[in-house]
């Protein structure tokens, strides 16, 4: 890109910072070089309210799969990475929301969940089970978030007896469960709307 060299991260920055600039791409087409000139959309960013460059591009499906078998010992570690990186990407996702710079429209609820869940059978079984699994970890780590009605609440008000050595009074548990039910139904409501509206006009 314009002379260096870039992965897929680097391309998509240059093509965002050149809103209406002109992009110079040195593409290897099967073994031949190919010299493409690209002129970014202006387009403004919804977070940030400043133009950034848009390309009406998409990544083929150019990449090789091979099978690779692994040994017990091996599936085990890969297995615990994936899960480790997995769960990373979640805390890193709930955070940027929180912060407001990961856009909340990507919560999906028990709708878009069911539609991915079809698309991963269509795409073969161990896409499926990949899926569940993945759903699987995300239940796990949405489950022991600090909120009162989930188990990640009741760890915190245990933390809370060993360092203040006294029990939360029953009021404040019941104010505290009523909150976390409340924020969880809101939750629901949200991402099952968005699910609605990426179905009707998206």
């Amino acid at each position: 890109i314009n002379g260096s060299r870039a992965d897929m991260q680097g391309f998509a920055a240059a093509i965002r910072t050149s809103p209406e600039k002109t992009v110079q791409l040195s593409v290897n087409r099967a073994g031949t070089p190919v010299e493409i000139s690209l002129v970014p959309k202006r387009i403004l960013d919804e977070k940030t309210q400043s133009a950034v460059g848009r390309a009406e591009l998409r990544f083929g499906p150019g990449i090789e799969f091979v099978t690779v078998r692994l040994t017990p010992l091996q599936s085990l570690e890969t297995a615990f990475d994936k899960v480790v990186g997995l769960t990373r990407f979640q805390a890193a996702a709930v955070g940027g929301m929180a912060k407001g710079e990961v856009s909340t429209e990507n919560l999906s609820g028990p709708v878009g969940i069911a539609g991915m869940a079809g698309s991963a059978l269509t795409a073969g079984v161990s896409a499926f089970l990949e899926f569940v699994a993945l759903i699987s970890i995300a239940i796990g780590f949405m489950n022991l978030i600090p909120i009162p009605a989930l188990d990640g609440g009741h760890v915190m008000f245990l933390l809370y007896e060993v360092i203040a050595r006294r029990k939360p009074s029953d009021k404040f548990l019941e104010y505290a469960q009523v909150t976390g039910m409340f924020l969880l139904f809101a939750l629901l409501i949200y991402a099952n709307g968005n699910d609605i509206f990426r179905f009707f006009f998206k």
